[in-house]
């Protein structure tokens, strides 16, 4: 039978939730200095991965195909990504990145690689610590079953 959380586990998730969300809106703040959105950026990192179908990657970024639809058009205005009907069946269209697309994906991964000023406050030692836990935290969630709606 499953323990209730500790208070010490509650904390642990509010505190790592306002990590999180501090995070990432440092980050955002430097999508939106590029003319990106999150999503966009998700969107980039999925296509890494090879070619995809629209409704695939609709399901992989949890996106609605008709706003999938507006987020790959401001992708494909900035000639990031390129629409293709497909050649067995011409109604599903394949979205790629094209090589100005992997080149500025290849600079954002080296940017967002970089550690951020929460990062840096740390010690060696306090950094050292937090890669061994996250590294656990990791492999732990890679054993856990996923979540039922």
């Amino acid at each position: 039978m499953e323990q209730p959380p500790s208070d010490l586990t509650r904390e642990l998730a509010r505190s790592f939730f306002a990590l999180l969300m501090r995070h990432r809106s440092y980050f955002q703040s430097h999508f939106s200095e590029l003319g990106l959105s999150a999503t966009q950026v998700q969107l980039i990192q999925f296509l890494s991965e090879g070619p995809m179908t629209m409704r695939d990657l609709a399901e992989k970024s949890a996106c609605e195909p008709s706003n999938l639809t507006g987020l790959i058009d401001k992708l494909e205005s900035k000639r990031f990504v390129q629409r293709r009907v497909d050649r067995a069946d011409r109604r599903i269209k394949r979205v790629s990145l094209t090589r100005t697309g992997k080149a500025f994906r290849d600079k954002l991964m080296a940017r967002l690689g970089e550690p951020v000023p929460w990062m840096i406050a740390l010690t060696a030692d306090d950094q050292q610590q937090l890669l061994g836990i996250i590294g656990r935290a990791l492999s732990g969630v890679a054993t856990m079953p996923p979540k039922e709606d």
